[in-house]
Parts: C-alpha cells; structure tokens; sequence
C-alpha cells in the first residue's frame, strides 16, 4: 500500500489502515460528520496521535475515519520520569503554577517548583506504578518519588480532586502556561519574582488542606 509522502497516519498506527485506502494526505483526512480535525481541537496532523481501541471498530476508508467512539481519536499528553521508569499521560491540563515553599525548593533543587494540575479522571499512569515510593514531607502531605532515579512523580493530595504532576516530566507540551506564584511569603532571598502573574502569601484561596482552613 502506497501512501502519501507526507502522510503521518501510517507512522502512528499503521493497523488502522490495513486492508483500507488512504487517498489524501491526513492533512485533509475528514471524520465521517464532515468535520475536520480542527473541528476537534486539533491544529494539525502532528499534533495527534492514535488511541485506537481495538474492541471498537475506528477504521479509516478511502480518507474518512468511521468507529463508534470518536474520543479514541482524542490527544493524549505524556510524561516520565528521569529513568524512564514511571510513565503516564493526561488527556488534557487545568493550570501550571509556581511554589516557592521551602519543602517544594528543597525537592525540586531549585528557587520554585513547577506544577501542573490535572483533573484525577483525566490522569493515569502507564508503565512503573510499582517504582513509586513515598516520602512524608508535612504531617500529612505525601511527596511521590522514584525509586531509581529520585525523580519527584506525580502525586494527588487527599482532600483534592486532582493530580499534581511536576511540569518538567512532561515530554510533551502540557498545553498550558504559568498562571500563578503560591507560597511567596517562604520565596528564596536571592530570587526576585520578575513577571505580573497574580502572587499569594500561601494557598490560593479554597486550596489549602482542611487543617489549615
């Protein structure tokens, strides 16, 4: 089967095109509505990736996608930790911000820590789940880490709803960009906070654990 030069879809998941034709380049490839990928949030055939689950019936004939559930053809954004060891994806972020605790600059090693903030049904882990160990850094607050190489992975907090993922394991863009500094009452005597982003003392308003509410 010939496809396209240009053509990504093969690369991604050649399965889905077995036994089917491929006429166009995905760039025009249209979902069985009419509605092109930007239609669905998507900016370009780069920027997506396959989902397929085989227990549904998602083809492609002739240029058009068919199956029955249409969010398997959604973007999944990933991560892992230094070693490779602890890998997870999200479908999709809320917020990226700052802390500048002095428990989050002791484990980060630097002036703040980054944080991005994903909805818990919107998480899960993919490869090394049994490498995670946990270190208590605040009666009460649990720190996630590997095992093998240190890395701090992502954790959720009890009384939260969602995940906390620490923004460098991203391997891909986490679509989302800082929002706001916490905890600049404990920031770094030798770090000057430089951009207008909204700044708190402590929690964000609503955020803090029911201890010290």
């Amino acid at each position: 089967m010939m496809l396209p030069p240009r053509c990504a879809v093969a690369a991604m998941q050649p399965q889905a095109l077995q036994g089917n034709r491929l006429h166009r380049c995905c760039e025009e490839v249209k979902g069985v509505d009419g509605a092109d990928w930007r239609d669905m949030g998507i900016a370009c055939r780069h920027e997506f990736r396959w989902n397929v689950n085989p227990a549904h019936d998602l083809h492609i004939v002739n240029g058009f996608v068919s199956g029955r559930n249409r969010r398997d053809l959604a973007m999944t954004i990933k991560g892992s930790c230094l070693c490779g060891g602890v890998r997870f994806e999200i479908d999709a972020a809320r917020s990226l911000t700052f802390c500048h605790c002095s428990n989050c600059r002791k484990l980060s090693g630097a002036a703040f820590a980054s944080y991005v903030h994903v909805d818990a049904d919107k998480f899960r882990f993919t490869s090394g789940e049994q490498l995670i160990e946990r270190f208590e850094s605040a009666p009460g607050s649990f720190r996630n880490f590997c095992r093998v190489c240190s890395s701090t992975v992502p954790g959720k907090a009890a009384y939260l709803t969602t995940v906390s993922i620490p923004a460098g394991l991203f391997d891909d863009d986490p679509g989302v960009r800082p929002k706001l500094h916490v905890f600049v009452s404990s920031k770094a005597p030798w770090w000057e906070i430089a951009d207008s982003l909204p700044q708190h003392d402590k929690w964000v308003p609503g955020f803090a654990p029911p201890s010290q509410q």
